[in-house]
């Protein structure tokens, strides 16, 4: 996309963020040929520089941009269902859910996923040309978050994001360990909270009931048990989906960088072998500028505008269906009630007084 703010609608629709139409207007151009930033210039304000189109490592930079949108916009996306979700609780006056249930949710999100969408903003908004003179490198994303799950507080003297690497490795041992108390939270309280419940509830039958039926209180014990075994696994099951879904629902996102790229890579075959190839073969006869121009039209309306928009289209249906709304959309339904005058008209008034002469 290129270049500055004066023109945001360029950046915002072209799917690879790259229109080298623009890339010299107005002094905006920061980079030359090779990609390198030019002595005094400042970096685009919106978008990538344009420059970048012809460099030979484009691809590279494109991959790396888009898979870290990618994990923004779905890290993002899951936040908002969870925001949704406390909604659900709060119209429900469902509070346990709240405090054991989305709070620790929302804490292990943010404090895992999150903090790796944190870190790749501080990434691209640091000056990794003056750091890198005092022989400090740019840490991989990747080896830093298998070291935040896998080895806590191993980040290198001169492989640190920001701070220092204390403090680093200080944030991202608090982080895990927020992260791992949130797992208990989630799976403990609520069941101890639904069973002390079924307690009281069965107590209180208890006291109501007479003499006679003293022995029905075994099969009473049996399904209590059973309710309590059923309430223990439901939360288990529920615990470990929302634990291994943040890990799976975060790579799930990834299928838009993969889109993106697929898109980006068609349009520049099409463009390069459909009609640049075509103009260049062109004796000044026209004809091969047609049969080019024609061959282009079709490919970028079929495969692009429809097959590619089709194939987005589904792609992200999916991601609204499974990883957005498994944060607060349980599909649970309603008990069906049929329309009844009876249950809407107060009792006082169905019974009609008779009619005098």
């Amino acid at each position: 996309s290129t270049q500055s703010t004066w023109d945001p609608s360029t950046a915002v629709e072209r799917n690879d963020m790259c229109d080298p139409g623009y890339r010299t207007w107005f002094g905006i151009n920061s980079t030359d040929i090779r990609g390198c930033r030019r002595p005094g210039a400042s970096p685009v304000i919106f978008g990538v520089d344009g420059n970048w189109c012809e460099t030979d490592n484009k691809l590279e930079l494109y991959n790396g941009l888009k898979m870290k949108m990618a994990v923004i916009l779905g890290v993002g996306q899951m936040v908002w269902g969870l925001i949704l979700s406390l909604f659900n609780h709060l119209h429900f006056g469902d509070t346990k859910h709240i405090w054991f249930g989305w709070l620790p949710e929302m804490v292990f999100l943010l404090a895992t996923f999150g903090y790796m969408d944190v870190m790749i903003i501080v990434k691209w908004c640091v000056d990794w040309s003056k750091r890198m003179e005092l022989d400090l490198s740019p840490p991989s994303l990747l080896e830093t978050m298998t070291g935040f799950f896998l080895s806590p507080g191993s980040v290198e003297p001169t492989q640190y994001l920001y701070g220092s690497a204390a403090t680093q490795n200080g944030v991202q041992i608090f982080l895990l360990l927020c992260a791992l108390v949130a797992v208990p939270m989630m799976l403990i309280p609520i069941p101890v909270i639904e069973y002390r419940h079924m307690q009281h509830n069965y107590s209180t039958l208890g006291e109501h009931k007479d003499e006679e039926d003293e022995a029905g209180e075994n099969p009473v014990d049996d399904e209590e048990g059973t309710d309590f075994s059923e309430i223990v696994i439901k939360q288990v099951i529920h615990t470990i989906e929302f634990v291994l879904g943040c890990v799976s629902n975060t790579a799930s996102y990834l299928r838009l960088w993969a889109l993106s790229l697929a898109h980006a890579q068609l349009s520049e075959v099409f463009w390069n072998f459909a009609w640049m190839m075509p103009l260049e073969m062109d004796t000044g006869s026209g004809v091969m500028v047609f049969i080019g121009w024609a061959v282009w039209f079709v490919a970028t309306v079929g495969v692009l505008g429809i097959m590619e928009s089709l194939s987005a289209f589904l792609h992200a249906l999916r991601l609204h269906w499974v990883e957005f709304q498994n944060k607060f959309y349980y599909g649970d339904g309603s008990q069906f009630i049929p329309y009844d005058h009876a249950a809407l008209v107060p009792k006082e008034h169905l019974y009609l007084r008779p009619v005098e002469d």
